[in-house]
């Protein structure tokens, strides 16, 4: 699993650096993937739209390019960062990468009432308290995905009541 590849040294961080050949291929592969997706949803999608009898069909195209262009977006802005910010050094704690855990866990829990709520602003406190330690990686990622779990949450709350 990925997380057993985590070293974490004295100071309860991890350190990698940007650009590297393992970082870029992770992220073409992303992009690649991506374009598999959107490649194989457009026919889907107009195929179905073309014949107006099924709906599935239009819902699994659109299922299709949805995640082709999430994977190919997040591969894309990978491989741009990746070459913006050759050889700085990437700080991964342990705090940030259990914030990231957290908020992306606050998206799934968005059908449980306020919990999923509650577990993303405890993200976001982790992910406050990971940057402040200098992780540039997860609690970022942190953040923003916390930020969006609110969002996410709020709005499923609203449609429930």
């Amino acid at each position: 699993m990925w997380w057993k590849r985590l070293k974490f040294d004295e100071k309860n961080s991890h350190v990698e650096y940007y650009g590297e050949q393992k970082r870029i291929r992770e992220c073409k592969m992303l992009l690649y993937i991506g374009l598999f997706f959107i490649i194989c949803g457009v026919p889907l999608l107009l195929i179905y739209l073309a014949w107006k009898s099924n709906r599935s069909g239009v819902v699994a195209g659109l299922a299709f390019l949805i995640i082709g262009v999430l994977f190919a977006g997040s591969g894309g802005l990978g491989l741009i960062i990746e070459k913006k910010k050759a050889g700085k050094k990437i700080v991964i704690t342990r705090i940030g990468t259990i914030s990231f855990i957290l908020a992306v866990g606050s998206i799934f829990m968005s059908t449980a009432s306020y919990f999923g709520t509650v577990i993303a602003l405890l993200a976001i406190l982790l992910a406050i308290k990971a940057i402040k330690e200098g992780d540039n990686e997860y609690g970022f990622a942190g953040l923003i995905i916390g930020i969006l779990g609110i969002f996410i949450n709020l709005f499923v709350i609203s449609l429930l009541t």
